[in-house]
């Protein structure tokens, strides 16, 4: 990454960081005037101003999320300036989002309407294999919470029992616990941000601070994202699953099936081998493997 590159989106970080803190004040300033309301007047008044404070600490606590994640992208970009071997903006912007779940890795997962994965944005080797290992196995916590709406949060030994192809694969690589937060977004469409062993205080993970972690990254980091820049490309590789597309295209061009059986396919053979599933992929579309019919 080019250090004008990095000091632009250093400035977008710290503006963004900025402006989310400001709004925070303003959302928590507004609550508390509701609870001050809440004191006087009649009963149902009193319901309604409790009602507002409360919907605006939550809109004031999903700003200081995002503002969080702006200033842990700004703060990992100033001491990426001048690496020879800089990580991507996308991986450098999930590790902060990492960083500010206080997790070991973390994800982000946007869903079509019939919950195929579109893309997908780690933070590192270890989640990107773990969500590969969903994409090859089609099952796992992420897309469990993604079409179940619901979110999923599971130790290792619930890992193995609830999703065993996946779970076995995904402890092997050292996960012990996994929390996959849905969102829902415009257009029918779905996100999922998935984090890795997060912490665990008294007994439990802050399920709570994680969705508003999640509402803040899909409603209002990633659309502050496309409106300055027209895509999701500086935050989430939108090619990262192109080249399984094309291999999927291929190997029912070989076997003259339709492209969901050519899917699964692909992914069996990649969970068989035990070979990532980007690899044979590129071995696929480079005509170096090829599918034959039994």
């Amino acid at each position: 990454m080019p250090d004008d590159s990095s000091q632009a989106l250093l400035r977008q970080a710290l503006g963004r960081a900025s402006l989310e803190r400001a709004r925070a004040r303003r959302a928590a300033g507004i609550g508390e005037r509701h609870e001050r309301q809440a004191d006087v007047g009649s009963a149902a008044q009193r319901t309604l101003h409790l009602r507002m404070a409360g919907t605006h600490r939550k809109v004031a606590a999903r700003h200081d999320a995002a503002a969080a994640m702006h200033s842990a992208f700004a703060a990992r970009l100033v001491a990426m300036l001048g690496d020879s071997a800089p990580l991507s903006p996308t991986a450098l912007f999930m590790t902060a989002v990492a960083g500010v779940a206080k997790a070991r890795g973390a994800a982000l997962t946007l869903f079509g309407t019939a919950f195929e994965e579109l893309l997908c944005a780690v933070s590192d080797e270890r989640t990107k294999a773990v969500q590969d290992l969903e994409f090859v196995c089609g099952e796992g916590p992420t897309l469990t919470s993604a079409v179940e709406g619901r979110m999923v949060a599971a130790t290792d030994a619930e890992l193995d029992t609830d999703w065993p192809a996946f779970g076995s694969a995904a402890t092997g690589l050292g996960v012990h616990r996994l929390v996959a937060v849905p969102v829902v977004l415009p257009g029918s469409a779905s996100g999922t941000l998935t984090v890795l062993d997060p912490p665990v205080v008294g007994g439990a993970t802050d399920l709570p601070g994680l969705r508003e972690l999640a509402d803040a990254l899909f409603h209002l980091v990633l659309p502050d994202v496309r409106r300055e820049m027209g895509d999701w490309s500086q935050l989430v590789d939108a090619g990262r699953r192109s080249l399984v597309n094309q291999a999927t295209g291929v190997i029912a061009e070989q076997l003259g099936c339709g492209l969901e059986d050519a899917s699964a396919l692909l992914r069996a053979r990649a969970y068989a081998s035990g070979e990532s599933l980007d690899e044979l992929a590129g071995a696929v579309v480079g005509r170096r493997t090829r599918f034959e019919r039994p």
